[in-house]
C-alpha cells in the first residue's frame, strides 16, 4: 500500500492536503429567526443522513432573565417527554474585575430527569445583552446507544450588585436516556418567550 503524502517538500510549504484525506464538511440545513416566540423547533431535519448535527445560536435575547434550555422528542415533536442525564459547569468574571471563578453547578445538572436541560445560566435582559453558543448532537437516529449532546454558551448575567454583570462561559454535556431515535428538538427559555435571536442547524459529514 502506497503512502499518501503532500507534494510539497516541507511542512511550511504545504498549501493543501491530498484529496484522499477526509477533512469533513458542514452543510447548512436550516436557519430560524426567533421573534417573540415560546420556542424554536427543529422537527424535520434530524434523520440518518448525518451522524453529527451542529447547532449555532446567535444573540438569543429573552423576555425574562432566564436560562436557555433544550428538549428532545422521539415522535417528530408531538411530545417532548424524554429523561435526561447531564453535567453542568461554568466560568464567570464580573465587570469590575473583583470576582472570577470556576464552579460545578449542581442546580443546573440533571439526574435522569424529565426537566429540560439547561444550556446557560440566566441571560441578562438589558437591550445590549444576549446569549450565543453552540450544541453538538451525536447520531440521533441510532437506536442501539443513548443519544449524546454537548453545548457551550456565552452570556451576561446581572447579579444586582455594584459589581454589575458577569460574563458566564457555560458547558453542558449529557445524553437522552432513551435508545429510540431522536427526531426533533426544541430550544426555549426556562420561562417566557425568546424575544429575538438566530438558530442555525448544520449536518456534519
Amino acid at each position: 500500500m502506497s503512502i499518501i503524502k503532500p507534494n510539497n517538500n516541507t511542512i511550511s510549504a504545504i498549501t493543501a492536503l491530498p484529496a484522499a484525506i477526509p477533512t469533513g464538511a458542514m452543510t447548512l440545513l436550516r436557519t430560524q429567526t426567533a421573534s417573540d416566540v415560546s420556542g424554536v423547533e427543529f422537527s424535520t431535519n434530524l434523520t440518518s443522513t448525518y451522524k453529527i448535527y451542529y447547532f449555532k445560536f446567535i444573540n438569543i435575547h429573552g423576555a425574562n432573565e432566564q436560562e436557555l434550555v433544550v428538549d428532545f422528542s422521539t415522535d417528530g415533536g408531538s411530545t417532548y417527554d424524554q429523561l435526561h442525564q447531564t453535567t453542568f459547569f461554568r466560568a464567570a468574571h464580573n465587570e469590575d474585575g473583583s470576582d472570577g471563578n470556576l464552579a460545578y453547578v449542581t442546580s443546573r445538572d440533571m439526574a435522569n430527569s424529565g426537566s429540560r436541560p439547561f444550556l446557560s445560566t440566566p441571560i441578562g435582559t438589558a437591550n445590549e445583552q444576549s446569549c450565543s453558543g453552540e450544541m453538538w448532537l451525536y447520531d440521533p437516529s441510532n437506536t442501539t446507544f443513548l443519544t449524546h449532546f454537548m453545548s457551550r454558551t456565552s452570556a451576561p448575567t446581572t447579579d444586582g450588585s455594584a459589581a454589575g454583570s458577569y460574563i458566564q462561559d457555560c458547558f453542558c454535556n449529557g445524553y437522552v436516556h432513551n435508545t429510540a431515535a431522536i427526531t426533533a428538538l426544541k430550544f426555549e427559555m426556562d420561562s417566557g418567550n425568546i424575544q429575538s435571536g438566530t438558530f442555525k442547524l448544520y449536518g456534519v459529514s
